[in-house]
Order: structure tokens, then sequence, then C-alpha cells
């Protein structure tokens, strides 16, 4: 079944096998530097092949803060257009993930404990559109945080 935003699984397998082992690499850093631009070029091609499409950019977005020296506003930047697109698209799945991203973002990089709220409130509103157990949990973990923030 093809991502929500019509990126095929043959397409999109490849992205989520390369974005495995870079998770569950225990390489050393430059491995990592290189498994990071690996996927960053693959999802590159991806975008020429699709157009901007939300799962690319909000993926590109991710990835793109575990680099070497991550540039937070830009990541903040392709998030907010990650999720503009998925609003568009009236894609619930990408709006519940980029909402969580976006949250998590603000909390635990920018320091902005206001529009982390934000986000997650954004957040719960989506999963009450689309419910997803894993970001459920994740949900109430950040709303129970930012509530002493």
């Amino acid at each position: 079944m093809p991502t929500p935003d019509g990126i095929s699984d043959e397409d999109w397998d490849e992205i989520t096998r390369d974005a495995y082992v870079l998770v569950n690499s225990d390489d050393s850093d430059r491995v990592r530097i290189f498994l990071i631009e690996a996927l960053l070029e693959s999802l590159e091609c991806l975008t020429k092949k699709y157009g901007r499409k939300a799962s690319i950019i909000a993926t590109i977005a991710e990835f793109s803060l575990m680099s070497d020296s991550p540039n937070l506003h830009e990541s903040e930047a392709l998030f907010k257009e990650a999720y503009e697109l998925a609003c568009e698209t009236s894609d619930d799945l990408n709006k519940c993930f980029i909402s969580h991203s976006l949250a998590e973002l603000y909390d635990d990089k920018l320091n902005n404990p206001d529009l982390a709220r934000y986000w997650v409130g954004v957040l719960g509103e989506n999963l009450r559109n689309h419910p997803e157990d894993f970001l459920e949990e994740s949900y109430e973990e950040l709303a129970a945080k930012l509530v002493t923030k």
C-alpha cells in the first residue's frame, strides 16, 4: 500500500530500510553521517520523482535533525511545509506524525514550551480524527510534561 500521499511501496520501502539501518547503527560518527547523507540523497531523488510530498519533506526534516550540525530552523520550516501539504490533501496520518514531530522539536530542541503546547494541542485534534496507538501514548506523555513548563 502506498503512502497516504501516493509514494509507491517499492520506493518508500527503500527509505524505510535505510532509515532502519541508520537508527539501529552502532557505527562510528563518520559511518552515521554517511548513512544520513545517503538517506537524504534518496529522499531528494523521491522529491524529483513525486514532487514535494508531506511524507518526503517531513522525513527530510526528521533525518536532517540527526546530522552533525542540524539546522533546527530549517527542519522547523520543512515540518511546517510538510504539515501544510498534509492539510491540503487531507492526509490525516501525516498530520498526526508531523504535528508530533513539531511538538517534540519545540519541546526538546528549540525550548519553546508555548509552541510545543500549541502543537501538542494540534496533535490531540489530529488524533481524534485519526487514532494512532503509538502517538496517543506519546501525546499523553508530552501533554503531561508540558503542564510543568
